[in-house]
């Protein structure tokens, strides 16, 4: 995490053991912020429990309100043990904001299973709709200084760009996918649900392309794409990421391994900001600057 110099990043079925949870102190230069899973299945193998941890660099951003997680609601209205996190961070260098969530929605394949992942996709894009749209109001009702030309006056009553990151658990096929394309594909002011602002499109994977996960299991191999960076295409631009792991490069035992801890692989994505003015107008203005996450 440090050596990528990342400016965002988030971390599933982390394990608060290791002090970066809960305390809020700054690790490396970066702020955490931690959600326990409850109840946590670690809790009866006597492990703390886990959990999702969202990282930024504190010399680039500031959260204002404080980092949230939340706990999603069960199809009978008591809460799940899954949830997300979500932090409205503003920019120290462009004064601009970027609403980053993290989640890890239910496990396990079945159709019972899936639409409480639907449930609970409806529920994050809901949440991420009312902040954006708290900011928005919050943003006019500011004033800018008189004279400001920063770029920052610009922004005035748009609302967030959105990172949304996460354990998605399910494939690019599967409805819970299509739902949250259909909201993207909506924010951005289209009408074609079968669009995404995703970095994987909602289309199957088909055998030799890309994976996020590759495990042995009593049923056999279990291979396929399940983790997600979803982003708003209008605002940002992703400009590059890290390969995938082949599986000869990871061996023919699959994920976890000593080399590669996590049976998910890891995601490395750069964006650069087009911000609210267009990619190519803010470019004429004034340069780029590139986000991390």
């Amino acid at each position: 995490m440090v050596g990528l110099a990342a400016e965002a990043v988030q971390c599933k079925e982390r394990s608060e053991a290791d002090g970066l949870a809960q305390s809020g102190d700054f690790f490396k230069g970066y702020s955490c912020f931690f959600r326990a899973k409850k109840p946590s299945p670690a809790l009866k193998f006597g492990f703390p429990a886990d959990g999702i941890a969202l990282f930024y660099r504190h010399s680039r951003f500031s959260a204002s309100p404080a980092p949230s997680g939340h706990c999603f609601a069960s199809m009978d209205g008591q809460p799940a043990a899954q949830g997300f996190v979500t932090a409205l961070l503003h920019d120290k260098q462009s004064g601009r904001s970027l609403l980053v969530a993290a989640t890890h929605l239910k496990a396990k394949a079945g159709v019972d299973n899936e639409q409480t992942r639907v449930h609970q996709a409806c529920q994050l894009l809901q949440e991420l709709e009312n902040v954006q749209e708290r900011q928005q109001v919050l943003q006019l009702q500011q004033q800018p200084p008189a004279g400001s030309s920063n770029g920052a006056s610009s922004s005035r009553g748009v609302p967030p760009a959105v990172l949304l990151c996460g354990d998605f658990n399910t494939t690019p096929d599967s409805e819970t996918v299509q739902v949250i394309a259909a909201a993207a594909a909506a924010a951005a002011g289209g009408d074609d649900s079968s669009s995404s602002s995703s970095s994987s499109s909602p289309v199957p994977a088909q055998e030799g392309d890309e994976f996020t996960t590759w495990k042995f299991r009593s049923t056999g191999a279990v291979k396929r794409t399940i983790d997600y960076i979803w982003y708003s295409e209008q605002q940002l631009a992703p400009t590059s990421r890290w390969l995938m792991l082949s599986e000869l490069e990871i061996g023919p035992e699959g994920l976890p391994s000593k080399q590669y801890p996590s049976d998910h692989m890891s995601w490395v994505d750069k964006f650069q900001p087009g911000w609210y003015l267009g990619l190519r107008a803010w470019q004429k203005a004034g340069g780029t600057q590139t986000f991390d996450a």
